[in-house]
């Protein structure tokens, strides 16, 4: 316990001198495009069929989208892994695809600059074989139509994303399957506890104040509510604790020096990018 209040008060120390913030950047434009064919990361990869599936983005965050085909013939074959941007409104993005069994496999960041609380969705479908025999409902071939659509979560809501229940139709031979997915995210800036905008010494200030109360068993009126606890997990062990603090310390020390800041894993932000290049 000792050893833990000794690192807090030198991180505090170092803290005292330090102040300063930036705005949080526009909203994406909303605009539509045409769709986008995705290449394939399999070699030599074609469909033995018409089926295609689209994923149209309305949530302005990237995503990786990664799908692979299941066989009983062999093990799990990748097919299409590519970052997917939420950059324009209603971007599409199309699969060439063929009858099958399927895992989808979204992974996106909750956090705006961060890679290390990164959030995953997987949703399993079949690209059915053609029907002939479902009359007047008989189709040649399968379409699987995909939304995705982002929530801005409440400061005490937990991220929850999910996949919603698909619906089917059939018309003109085709049958499409629809279905939504939501991506649950914070707006807060990354390393922004106090909800000011700006990501600074207040905010190493109070996550150490926190993980000392919290280890030494205390109810503290600072503990971190769902959108703190994650904004602030600056490595993405799950918690916030000294080490979060150090690396907002750090981050906003070079935004003091007049540097462009990099967080741990690599990521620019965006508050600060556009600060420096102005």
């Amino acid at each position: 316990m000792n050893l833990i209040l000794k690192r807090a008060a030198a991180v505090l120390l170092s803290a005292a001198v330090l102040s300063g913030g930036t705005a949080m950047p526009a909203a994406a434009a909303e605009k539509t495009a045409e769709p986008v064919d995705v290449k394939t990361v399999c070699a030599g990869y074609e469909p033995l069929s018409d089926d295609l599936m689209y994923i149209t983005m309305t949530a302005a965050v990237p995503v990786r989208a990664e799908l692979i085909q299941h066989s009983p013939e062999r093990d799990p074959l990748p097919l299409y892994d590519s970052t997917l941007t939420g950059s324009t409104a209603g971007t599409k993005y199309r699969f060439a695809v063929e009858r099958g069994d399927y895992t989808l496999r979204l992974t996106y960041s909750p956090v705006t600059a961060s890679k290390s609380n990164d959030r995953t969705v997987e949703y399993k479908f079949t690209m059915e074989n053609a029907d002939y025999s479902k009359e007047p409902n008989a189709f040649t071939h399968t379409d699987m139509e995909i939304t995705v659509s982002g929530k801005a979560c409440k400061a005490t809501e937990a991220l929850a994303p999910a996949a919603g229940k698909p619906a089917d139709t059939v018309k003109d031979g085709i049958k499409t399957q629809t279905l939504g997915i939501r991506l649950d995210y914070y707006t807060g800036g990354r390393g922004d506890y106090n909800g000011d905008g700006q990501t600074d010494v207040s905010d190493a200030q109070l996550v150490l104040r926190a993980y000392v109360a919290r280890v030494a068993g205390t109810v503290s009126e600072n503990a971190p509510n769902a959108m703190q606890s994650t904004l602030c997990d600056i490595n993405g062990d799950g918690e916030v604790s000294v080490d979060d603090a150090q690396f907002i310390l750090k981050f906003y020390t070079a935004t003091v020096a007049g540097l462009e800041p990099v967080w741990p894993d690599g990521v620019k932000d965006p508050r600060y990018t556009e600060k420096t290049a102005s």
